[in-house]
């Protein structure tokens, strides 16, 4: 069977997403412990499990979604600068939805996890991994 590039991509964004998958969960259980063991403000809870989630996120896409072959130093400093980016679009909408709208956060977060996703998979296949 020949594999065309729409099928290469396709299997990428599979990957990137069962990596995002494994960040969010880690992003999303801070998140929860945070805010019902610890009392965390919901805005301040979701930055901190997001900063450990991209973390994550970072040596997996590396190595497994995109096979990088770019030194460390630029691949990295590039991943910070797009999980940075999706950081700020996390918490200035959660901040939003929640402290201006009163959403409940774990609904809210969902939304936000879906748009944030997109950004940073874009981001970094055309720019953070690329070869």
């Amino acid at each position: 069977m020949l594999r065309s590039p729409a099928n290469g991509h396709l299997a990428r964004l599979f990957r990137y997403g069962l990596v995002g998958a494994s960040g969010t969960a880690l992003h999303y259980a801070i998140l929860v412990s945070l805010v019902e063991l610890g009392g965390v403000d919901p805005v301040v809870a979701t930055t901190v499990g997001a900063f450990f989630g991209a973390l994550l996120n970072y040596h997996l896409n590396y190595h497994w979604t995109f096979s990088s072959r770019r030194p460390h130093r630029e691949a990295l400093s590039r991943f910070l600068l797009v999980a940075g980016s999706g950081l700020a679009l996390n918490t200035a909408l959660m901040a939003l939805l929640v402290d201006g709208l009163h959403w409940p956060y774990l609904p809210a977060q969902l939304g936000v996890t879906a748009l944030v996703f997109f950004w940073t998979y874009l981001a970094n296949a055309l720019w953070s991994f690329r070869h």
